[in-house]
């Protein structure tokens, strides 16, 4: 009896331990086409009316949280809300010339390490020091050949101290891209909104984690 009743409460610990495991990003999972293309939207290539069509379609996007918005131009983006079982958060699209400029991605609790597990080693890295309300160093990791950019959290930073990048450093944001659009995305408001010389000045080539204090530059 004391065995059974064991065996029972180990498989609802294991149950619950499971259960509370966080998702991980199924757009990063996503086989259904390569990056940048999600869902058969292509950055570059698909028209906005395509892709709205294709967005009501899917069954794990909340289509009552499907609504146009405005950022640099008027009904500029599409902005939407994942259903709860999923591992991200939302997204938005963004246009220019009624075409697919680049969608941008939230996930929850997406790891540094479990991304590259997925989409394999960044090609470069700008850190920029912010100095706001608050003092703190965005990090954006490039794969502008794939056309992918991956936004790490934003990290608290006072000058002189170390910024340790490590498997475990949250990614709050990415985005898909045209890779022909690189320097257009990152020059706009849909993401950075940096001067041109500016991010070809600053960015470095990816070496892998640890300290990245050396690189860091100030926001202009």
């Amino acid at each position: 009896m004391k065995t059974r009743l064991f065996s029972i409460l180990l498989t609802l610990l294991i149950l619950i331990i499971t259960g509370c495991k966080p998702s991980i990003s199924e757009v990063i999972q996503d086989t259904m086409c390569i990056p940048p293309c999600w869902k058969s939207i292509v950055p570059g290539q698909t028209s906005q009316q395509e892709a709205t069509s294709i967005l009501n379609k899917l069954s794990d996007v909340d289509n009552r949280t499907l609504r146009i918005m405005s950022v640099a131009k008027p009904n500029d983006s599409i902005y939407l809300n994942f259903i709860p079982k999923t591992g991200d958060i939302g997204a938005r699209l963004f246009f220019k010339n009624d075409t697919v400029l680049a969608i941008n991605f939230v996930p929850k609790n997406l790891s540094l390490g479990t991304t590259i597990e997925y989409l394999g080693e960044p090609e470069s890295i700008l850190a920029i020091h912010h100095q706001d309300e608050r003092s703190y160093v965005s990090v954006f990791l490039d794969y502008q050949s794939k056309g992918i950019v991956l936004l790490l959290e934003l990290i608290p930073y006072q000058s002189g101290e170390k910024v340790i990048l490590s498997p475990d450093t949250e990614v709050q944001g990415f985005w898909y891209f045209d890779p022909n659009s690189y320097h257009e995305l990152m020059t706009s408001p849909y993401i950075a909104g940096l001067y041109p010389n500016f991010l070809e000045q600053n960015t470095h080539q990816w070496v892998g984690y640890g300290d990245i204090s050396a690189i860091i530059v100030e926001h202009q």
